[in-house]
């Protein structure tokens, strides 16, 4: 009885609030917390100062882009040779791959009613989606964020939208 019961204080007090922290600290520093929290419960602190010590993908990310901008670091080779590609083929089918789309959502809208405000904003800068042959559009949420993709027949992620919080509404914004 006596070893039930500290058995249950020891999972209680340890093991749920390591696998708590494991989450939180993963999805934090941009990595599946789902499956941190289950490493946390079943391996205790042990998970916890493993994920504390993982590199902080989001900082990373940012801090290569700022440097990026500022011609401080040298341009992934890699990601300008795919974004020259995808402007080539976007170019070839909408109008030049560099027309900038903004708008704002509610938190809680749904992926139709983001579909809906696109096509809005599309005909205001003279661009139908009608003539593209869209097939399918998702809402993509993931430890990154929020994405709104846009298929169609010749090209899957036609038009692909990212989402940030800013209070109680979500801008979506990207360039077709």
């Amino acid at each position: 009885m006596e070893l039930t019961i500290f058995i249950f204080i020891f999972l209680l007090f340890i093991w749920l609030p390591s696998a708590f922290y494991s989450a939180q600290v993963a999805h934090q520093k941009g990595y599946n917390g789902t499956d941190w929290g289950i490493g946390g419960f079943f391996f205790g602190t042990i998970a916890l100062i493993a994920v504390a010590g993982l590199p902080d993908r989001r900082l990373r990310k940012y801090i290569r882009q700022i440097g990026e901008k500022q011609n401080a670091i040298p341009v992934d080779k890699e990601s300008v040779k795919k974004s020259v590609e995808q402007s080539v083929e976007l170019s070839d089918e909408l109008i030049d791959g560099n027309t900038k789309i903004s708008f704002s959502m509610p938190e809680d809208s749904t992926k139709e009613e983001i579909y809906k405000e696109l096509v809005d904003a599309l005909e205001v800068e003279d661009c139908r989606l009608e003539k593209y042959n869209v097939t399918s559009f998702d809402l993509d949420i993931d430890s990154w964020g929020k994405q709104f993709i846009v298929n169609s027949e010749k090209k899957d992620r036609l038009i692909v939208l990212t989402g940030s919080y800013r209070g109680n509404k979500i801008i979506w914004s990207g360039r077709i």
